[in-house]
């Protein structure tokens, strides 16, 4: 019984770290001129975790937070079946909101936070092509 509360126990931290990790990205995102349009936005093929928006571009964000930092960039942490969704997703997305995303370039994107010893946020752009997928 103690060891299955504690799996809950981790389970909620790595949910509330996750969540707190999004706002992060999104308050950084908003700060560099990029409008958020969608947070967590879900459908039968996947989920996004941030779509925003520039004036030339449609980003979907893909937010990896970790404790402390790790010897690879968090793009390594977004496995292939994980971005062939986020690329399926986006795919959906695109088609239900294609008035909005219209004449816009499309980009994935991963913003990576590590929170200790203090929050660090690295983003990297056009991080893999949805045609690869």
């Amino acid at each position: 019984m103690r060891e299955s509360r504690r799996r809950v126990g981790m389970r909620n931290r790595r949910w509330i770290l996750g969540r707190v990790g999004e706002w992060w990205a999104c308050v950084w995102l908003c700060c560099l001129g990029y409008r958020i349009f969608r947070r967590n936005w879900r459908c039968k093929a996947g989920e996004i975790d941030i779509v925003a928006m520039s004036v030339t571009s449609v980003f979907f964000v893909e937010v990896k937070t970790r404790w402390r930092r790790l010897r690879h960039h968090g793009s390594c942490l977004v496995p292939f079946a994980q971005r062939r969704r986020i690329v399926r997703a986006a795919e959906v997305f695109l088609a239900q909101f294609s008035r909005e995303t219209m004449d816009r370039t499309i980009d994935f994107t991963i913003v990576e936070i590590v929170v200790s010893p203090w929050p660090r946020l690295q983003m990297k752009r056009d991080a893999y092509r949805g045609e690869d997928q």
